[in-house]
């Protein structure tokens, strides 16, 4: 970066011996305050200030500190103390387990006001029983009509699908037909009206620009008006394609 904006704190001197004493003595210097080095020394954390990230650490540190130290007890023969230790905690697990699962069972299968309900399902059930004994004589002639309306639309709709084949393949024939019969007379040596079988020109042949020095067979020769409306191009385009 260019330091030609910044101040001439220190010119340039020429080299003199025995530090210009010869010349009058040495030489002063300026410096500014803002050259100095402002941080001559690292910011340490202060101990005393603690994060809630530290106390984590902390924590997890003594856990595996301490797991560390009971499998170093059980390999040095501290065995039966440590064992004792977790068998006497997975037994209190054990039975605050097995106390919430039984109050889930009693919950689920009290039985106190079971009878009560029975009896009002069975009164229920009874009603419901004459109801649909009543309507069953209705519901078998409904469902006689249904099938015999389902039939009879299935009917009607395989005979519009047959006849919508059949129209189908008809067409179908029909263009065929007409593709060969196209085939066969749209050739220009079978369709030829001189019978020479000459080939038909090209649509271009008889532009203003091509061919201007050839003559035509019947000996007019080709004329050429320098104007896109009167030319003779002009003239057979517009009778052969506009009128």
């Amino acid at each position: 970066m260019t330091t030609a904006h910044r101040p001439t704190w220190k010119a340039a001197v020429g080299a003199g011996e025995g530090g210009n004493w010869n010349s009058g003595g040495a030489q002063s210097h300026m410096r500014s305050a803002k050259d100095a080095a402002a941080f001559t020394k690292l910011k340490y954390r202060d101990r005393g200030v603690r994060k809630e990230g530290d106390q984590l650490i902390e924590d997890s540190l003594r856990r595996l500190e301490e797991a560390e130290k009971k499998e170093k007890e059980l390999k040095s023969g501290g065995k039966r103390i440590v064992r004792e230790e977790d068998d006497a905690e997975s037994s209190v697990k054990l039975l605050k387990v097995q106390g919430e699962v039984d109050e889930s069972i009693l919950k689920k299968f009290d039985d106190a006001d079971s009878d009560e309900d029975d009896d009002k399902e069975e009164v229920e059930s009874d009603l419901d029983d004459s109801d649909d004994s009543d309507s069953d004589d209705g519901s078998d002639s409904d469902e006689d009509e249904e099938e015999l309306l389902r039939l009879e639309m299935e009917k009607i709709k395989k005979e519009r699908e047959e006849a919508f084949q059949k129209k189908k393949a008809l067409e179908e024939a029909e263009a065929e037909a007409a593709a060969t019969e196209v085939a066969m007379m749209g050739n220009p040596l079978l369709n030829s009206d001189s019978g020479s079988g000459k080939m038909k020109r090209k649509w271009n042949d008889d532009v203003v620009f091509r061919n201007q020095s050839r003559k035509e067979k019947d000996g007019k020769e080709k004329r050429f008006i320098n104007d896109t409306v009167r030319n003779d191009f002009h003239k057979r385009f517009m009778d052969q394609y506009m009128k």
